[in-house]
């Protein structure tokens, strides 16, 4: 894994907490997965 997909995925999981509940990095790509519960204030974050 890059030094790059590394630290968005320490930041992603830092910033999001437990409201990740799997996070993948493949093929150069982070992927989180979330509740359908959290799932609005997860992309308010991402935006923000």
């Amino acid at each position: 894994m890059s030094a790059k997909l590394e630290a968005l995925s320490q930041n992603l999981q830092q910033c999001l907490g437990d409201r990740v509940k799997s996070l993948k990095v493949a093929f150069d790509e982070v992927t989180i997965e979330v509740d359908a519960a959290d799932y609005l204030s997860v992309m308010q974050a991402l935006r923000g």
